[in-house]
């Protein structure tokens, strides 16, 4: 087959057009590999999804949340201290002083301690609010006989609060561990593109300089000039890969970096200096 001098003047232009969209390619997937790469170990970038994914975040919120309900329901059981005082005066004449103070102790079987001082006074008191004149100090104790014996609002409360408590450690497990899980498979798929897209730069690489040396022997006549176009051919295509393999390796950093955050809720993205840790650098 003859190759017209036309012919080669196009082959030799087309051939100088894929050469320079390879080194393009080639410089915007790995620019920077004779700089500073930084390399994303996978327990790092798990730690900052942990750290910083507003859905790990929510999950830190839901225990914080059941252990303010838990506290709540425990501060029903605490003591408490009360104080009552009412009073009436009319035409400058003071009709009762009541004055009642003194502490409440709730308990989880249901009685209730309670002790406290009473003293009142007044021209038109109510004989039943009648104290001695020091006061009077008293003590009671309390407890339901039907309603409320075996289970009260309180200790209901405060048992569905622990069963908050305990099930919101769960959720919070699980979340995390979905989360994780996700991240780990999107780091991976990651990983893998990068290593695919090496592979396809160097199967580049090897075609070019196989294209060329298969040019210079056919214009020295060593070879006929159709290992020419079938080597170009085979570049042509080693190139075509290339451009799916970058195509590939950009959409998985993309989705990689969904999971990137920092503080406040602060969304980053992945550099082109950025590479997994199976990775070597140069």
């Amino acid at each position: 087959m003859l190759v017209t001098l036309k012919q080669k003047r196009r082959m030799k232009l087309k051939n100088k057009f894929s050469a320079l969209f390879i080194l393009l390619l080639i410089a915007i997937t790995s620019n920077g590999q004779q700089d500073s790469l930084t390399l994303l170990r996978l327990v790092d970038f798990l730690q900052l999804v942990k750290q910083h994914h507003p859905l790990a975040k929510q999950a830190e919120l839901i225990t914080k949340s059941a252990d303010a309900t838990a506290l709540t329901a425990k501060g029903n059981f605490d003591p408490k201290l009360f104080y009552d005082f009412r009073n009436k005066f009319y035409d400058s004449k003071n009709y009762y002083e009541l004055g009642n103070g003194g502490f409440k102790i709730p308990t989880w079987f249901g009685l209730e301690l309670k002790g406290g001082y009473e003293q009142n006074q007044g021209s038109y008191l109510n004989p039943e609010n009648t104290v001695p004149n020091q006061g009077l100090v008293y003590s009671q104790i309390s407890l339901p006989l039907l309603q409320g014996l075996i289970i009260d609002e309180r200790r209901a409360t405060l048992k569905q609060a622990k069963l908050f408590q305990e099930l919101s450690v769960f959720d919070k497990i699980n979340t995390i561990n979905e989360l994780l899980y996700k991240a780990g498979k999107a780091y991976w798929e990651w990983q893998l593109t990068y290593t695919n897209l090496q592979v396809h730069q160097n199967a580049v690489t090897i075609s070019q300089e196989r294209f060329n040396a298969v040019r210079k022997t056919s214009a020295l006549g060593d070879r006929p000039a159709i290992d020419t176009v079938e080597a170009n051919i085979q570049l042509q295509d080693r190139i075509i890969n290339l451009q799916q393999a970058l195509m590939d390796y950009r959409t998985k950093s993309l989705l990689l970096s969904n999971y990137l955050w920092l503080e406040n809720d602060v969304p980053i993205e992945l550099t082109e200096k950025t590479i997994p840790e199976t990775a070597t650098i140069n």
